[in-house]
């Protein structure tokens, strides 16, 4: 049962409608199922220096991003420690081998852990309607901690 609440939940998420705030951003509604335990919740926080994971008009945002990755049943979902936005992850790039460190961890298995990945934040048109939606393209992963947490930064 817990599995398939976190299924649903991650298919909510990446599923999800944007609103757009006015000055070129977007962000997803509020989901009303409860998210699985370690993943974040809430609006995104304001964040210092550059804002690597805000929206650009038609461009992609590329760097060094560190959050939470959780992977599931075919669905990644990656979680900014510094803005709390969520993305979901390409099945491109260095994708396959953040699948494949993620599951050789000695672990119960949906946990979200701590990365460090080089990658370009994109918009990408989703399957609903065409609407563009942010997604994360890993192109390196640099760490993994699986008992690291955004607070631990």
């Amino acid at each position: 049962m817990k599995y398939f609440l976190f299924l649903l939940t991650v298919l909510l998420l990446a599923c999800q409608p944007e609103t757009s705030t006015g000055d070129g951003t977007t962000i997803g509604e509020a989901v009303t199922s409860q998210p699985a335990p370690g993943i974040a919740t809430g609006e995104p926080e304001e964040a210092a220096g550059p804002d690597l994971t805000a929206a650009a008009t038609n461009a992609a945002s590329e760097g060094t991003l560190t959050g939470t990755y959780v992977y599931f049943a075919d669905a990644a979902l990656f979680t900014d420690c510094g803005t709390k936005r969520r993305y979901p992850v390409a099945f491109e790039g260095a994708n396959l081998e953040l699948e494949r460190a993620y599951g050789a961890l000695e672990m119960d298995q949906p946990n979200p852990v701590l990365v460090t990945v080089e990658g370009v934040i994109e918009d990408r048109r989703g399957q609903v309607e065409g609407a563009l939606k942010d997604v994360l393209i890993v192109t390196k992963l640099i760490s993994m901690d699986q008992n690291g947490t955004c607070a631990d930064r």
